[in-house]
C-alpha cells in the first residue's frame, strides 16, 4: 500500500496516541494502522476518503499480520524517510541551475538582427527587405524578444546593448561535480556512482563501488528478512496447509517449521570493472580458503552452487557422449595433478641434475 494512505483518520493533528496513521500504546508499541481508501491527492470523481484500522501484531503461529517497511534511524520512529529527503532541496536547485544554464546557452546562440529606422524627418525608407519579422510600424512599447535568425525594428532614437552571458559556462561541470559529492554523501553512494562517471584510475573506481557495495547489501539484507522472508513464509504456510506440499511436523514444532523455511537470498551480483583481475583475485582466494565456491558464484555471477554444479555434470555428461571431449587416461590424469613437469613441486636448487631427470 502507498505509504501516503497510511495517515490519521480525517487528517487530524498527530498525539502521542497516533503519529500519522500508526496507532501507539503507552510504551510506543503500533497497535494499529489507519490507513485511508483512496490517497490524499486522489479527489476527483467526488468520491470521499474513508479510513479502516488494521490490527497490528502477529497471528496464533507467530505470523504478522502486517509489514511496515521502515529503515528505523532512532527510537520511538513511527514512520519512515523517504531516501532522498536529506538531499530533496539540494536535487531541486541543482535542477533549477542547470535548467537556467540551458536557457542562457540557448539564448547567447540566437542571433538577432536590431534594424534601426531612420528620423522621421528623413524621407528615405527605413524598411527591411526580405525580413520575416521587420515592420515598419513597430510599437515603442511593443515586447522586443530574441529568435533565431529574427529581423526586430527599433524606433527612432531607440538603441540595443547586448550583455555578454559567457555561455557556455566553463565551471557548469565543476560546480555539478562538487554538488554530486554532497549529495552522493548524504545517500551514501559515491559520485562516480551516480554520475555513473567512471574516469578516474581502476584503483579509485574499485574502491567507489566497494563503498557503495556495503550500503548495498545493508539495504538488501534489510528488505529480504524484512520483506521477502515473511512473504515466502506466507506462501509456504498457504501450500502446507492447502495440501500442495507436505511437510512433516511443520504445524506441530516451530523449529521443524523454521528448517522448512530456512531460505538464502541471492540478489544481482556486483559489478565488474576489470573481470580478469576479479577472477583471477576469487581463484587465489579459494587456493587459500578464504572463500567457498557458493560464496564466489554469488558475488560474481549470481545464482546458488547446488544449480550451477548440476548443470556443469549435466553439460560434462553430454560433451563425453557427443564425442566432443574425451575421458582422460589415467597418465593424463596423474599429469594434470602433478603439474606440466611431471613433478608436484619445484626441484631443489641442490639437487644435482640427474637426479632432477
Amino acid at each position: 500500500i502507498e505509504a501516503d494512505r497510511l495517515s490519521n483518520p480525517n487528517n487530524r493533528q498527530n498525539t502521542p496516541a497516533m503519529v500519522d496513521g500508526v496507532e501507539l500504546d503507552t510504551d510506543g508499541v503500533p497497535v494499529a494502522y489507519h490507513i485511508s481508501t483512496r490517497h490524499p491527492d486522489d479527489t476527483g470523481n467526488g468520491v470521499n476518503r474513508e479510513w479502516r484500522r488494521f490490527e497490528a501484531g502477529t497471528t496464533a503461529t507467530g505470523t504478522p499480520l502486517i509489514l511496515h517497511l521502515f529503515h528505523q534511524l532512532r527510537p520511538d520512529q513511527a514512520r519512515g524517510i523517504p531516501y532522498l529527503a536529506p538531499v530533496i532541496e539540494a536535487i531541486k536547485q541543482l535542477g533549477d541551475y542547470g535548467e537556467a544554464e540551458i536557457r542562457a546557452a540557448v539564448i547567447s546562440a540566437m542571433f538577432t538582427v536590431f534594424v534601426k529606422p531612420a528620423s522621421i524627418e528623413d524621407d528615405g525608407d527605413a524598411s527591411f527587405i526580405g525580413s520575416n519579422d521587420a515592420s515598419s510600424n513597430v510599437d515603442p512599447a511593443s515586447e522586443i524578444a530574441l529568435g533565431n535568425g529574427a529581423v526586430v525594428d527599433l524606433a527612432p532614437g531607440e538603441d540595443v546593448t547586448f550583455a555578454d552571458p559567457n555561455r557556455p559556462n566553463t565551471a557548469f561541470d565543476a560546480f555539478v561535480t562538487a554538488m554530486s559529492r554532497h549529495i552522493g554523501v548524504a545517500l551514501e553512494l559515491p559520485y562516480e556512482l551516480l554520475l555513473k562517471s567512471f574516469t578516474a584510475s581502476y584503483s579509485a573506481s574499485r574502491a567507489a563501488l566497494e563503498m557503495a557495495w556495503q550500503m548495498f547489501r545493508m539495504r538488501r539484507s534489510w528488505l529480504a528478512w524484512k520483506f521477502c522472508q515473511p512473504v515466502y513464509e506466507w506462501v509456504i504456510t498457504e501450500a502446507v496447509a492447502s495440501g500442495r506440499l507436505v511437510a512433516p511436523g511443520y504445524f506441530d514444532d516451530p523449529i521443524l517449521r523454521e528448517a522448512w523455511l530456512g531460505s538464502d537470498w541471492i540478489g544481482p551480483s556486483r559489478i565488474q570493472l576489470d573481470p580478469y583481475k576479479e577472477a583471477s583475485a576469487d581463484q587465489i582466494d579459494l587456493q587459500m580458503r578464504t572463500k567457498t565456491r557458493a560464496q564466489i558464484i554469488m558475488e560474481r555471477t549470481g545464482g546458488s552452487f547446488e544449480a550451477k554444479h548440476a548443470q556443469l555434470v549435466r553439460e560434462q555428461r553430454l560433451a563425453l557422449a557427443d564425442g566432443i571431449i574425451t575421458e582422460p587416461t589415467v597418465g593424463q590424469a596423474i599429469q594434470g595433478a602433478q603439474g606440466p613437469q611431471g613433478q608436484q613441486g619445484a626441484p631443489n636448487q641442490n639437487e644435482s641434475e640427474g637426479e632432477q631427470e
